[in-house]
């Protein structure tokens, strides 16, 4: 099963889910590359509402990096210590991450192990059930395969985004041009 069918999948899951009454939570996520923060990461539900205003509001750095992953999705797992040595990265300073994971509301646990095992420095929301609504918070071209990955300017502007993983040289050289134009 590819990565898009199990997303349409666990989206199908998480609604019946809600239906059931589970799901809801509270916000959220490290804006900050972890390092100086202490503690395990966490894996935060959210509802379509909270997410976005989490996405909506104005970055507190020049730029916002919203990757989104699941711990089911083979090209994500692979991707995964890329992204968590960008903690590394100095220029990393200047962006807040937001993780967002479509994995099931109820994986939650499974999840913020996965996290911890990663040696992620991020939290991770959980959106309580996504779908084709949570996939319309993002740019219109985008059709929901992960990972995926979007930059943001402070002022919410998409600067830049992709779908599919990447290595830690194109994380960091993109983040590198986009931090240089935004000054």
């Amino acid at each position: 099963m590819n990565c898009r069918s199990r997303l349409l999948l666990s989206a199908f899951a998480a609604a019946l889910i809600m239906l059931a009454g589970c799901g809801g939570g509270s916000d959220t996520r490290r804006s900050s590359p972890g390092a100086e923060e202490a503690g395990e990461p966490t894996a935060e539900v959210v509802e379509l509402d909270q997410l976005g205003e989490a996405l909506a509001a104005p970055a507190e750095r020049p730029l916002r990096m919203v990757h989104i992953w699941a711990s089911w999705c083979g090209p994500c797992v692979h991707e995964f210590p890329e992204l968590v040595a960008l903690a590394e990265y100095p220029p990393m300073r200047q962006v807040e991450v937001l993780l967002l994971s479509a994995d099931l509301a109820d994986e939650r646990a499974a999840v913020a192990d996965f996290l911890r095992e990663q040696g992620s420095p991020w939290n991770s929301l959980i959106a309580d059930n996504f779908n084709e609504d949570v996939i319309n918070l993002f740019p219109p071209d985008w059709g929901g395969a992960i990972p995926a990955t979007f930059f943001y300017s402070r002022t919410g502007e998409l600067l830049k985004w992709w779908s599919g993983a990447m290595s830690r040289e194109d994380f960091e050289r993109t983040i590198a041009e986009l931090l240089e134009s935004e000054q």
